[in-house]
């Protein structure tokens, strides 16, 4: 019994042992499954100067559109006159085919105020087709090619004029900045300027 005894203290000693000298293993630390999502890079805004040619091009087209439009109205005017003007044209040709005989003063007389009449009228067409044609295209001609452009496209109209209103404002907030840098360049040139005369009247010189 005092055999047993000593065995099973013996091995109750090994047990403590083994327990006290084995290492023990840390736990690891639960690993994200998911990474934090990376906030979404900003979109950059198109360059400015670019944006504004873009719409600048745009603008440039339709004014040429419309100087084209203008053009026909134009052209359509000076049709239009000379198709009222050609009647009259017609009836003066023929009043002087049927000329009466002089010896019918009445006829004479009756025939000559008409004929007259016709020149004078055909005379104030022409001259108002003169006219026309030498001032060209005007400001209202290019005012009725706007209206009818309107008419056609009234949404496209109205993005057109935003544009030419941004485009303008752009070029004279560019003109300020300009003006800015001149006046900023010179106020530095005057300053230069003025300290090298004051170097100069106070005869300082350094050495090189």
């Amino acid at each position: 019994q005092i055999r047993l005894k000593e065995q099973e203290k013996k091995a109750e000693q090994e047990k403590v042992q083994e327990r006290t000298q084995k290492p023990i293993e840390r736990q690891k630390a639960p690993q994200a499954t998911n990474a934090t999502p990376k906030a979404p890079k900003p979109k950059l805004e198109p360059n400015k100067a670019d944006d504004i040619a873009k719409k600048r091009q745009l603008l440039q087209r339709f004014n040429r559109k419309t100087d084209e439009m203008a053009e026909q109205i134009h052209n359509y005017e000076l049709k239009e006159l000379i198709a009222k003007a050609d009647p009259i044209y017609q009836d003066i040709e023929q009043l002087r085919k049927n000329e009466p005989p002089f010896y019918k003063y009445f006829q004479v007389k009756e025939w000559q105020k008409t004929l007259d009449n016709k020149l004078e009228q055909h005379r104030k067409m022409m001259l108002e087709h003169d006219k026309m044609k030498d001032k060209g295209v005007t400001p209202e001609h290019k005012q009725t090619a706007y209206s009818i452009y309107y008419q056609k496209a009234p949404d496209t109209f109205e993005k057109i004029q935003s544009m030419s209103r941004e485009v303008t404002a752009y070029d004279q907030q560019q003109a300020e900045i300009e003006l800015q840098q001149k006046q900023a360049e010179l106020a530095q040139r005057r300053q230069e300027r003025q300290a090298e005369r004051v170097i100069k009247g106070n005869n300082i010189e350094f050495d090189r």
